[in-house]
């Protein structure tokens, strides 16, 4: 089952909304990955900027 609000995509570009993330003293950011038709939580995990943008 697909959600039709998301849509798949290799990468992120970069541009203003990666200035606003607040990178911790280790370069990581804290991550939620989300079920998208039920909003249930499936993993927190940390990502550098590297594994954001792919």
């Amino acid at each position: 089952m697909t959600n039709s609000k998301f849509t798949k995509t290799s990468s992120l570009e970069p541009g203003p909304w990666l200035d606003r993330i607040v990178w911790n003293e280790q370069g990581l950011v804290p991550v939620i990955a989300q079920e998208a038709s039920s909003g249930d939580v499936l993993m927190m995990a940390w990502m550098n900027q590297v594994s954001l943008m792919q």
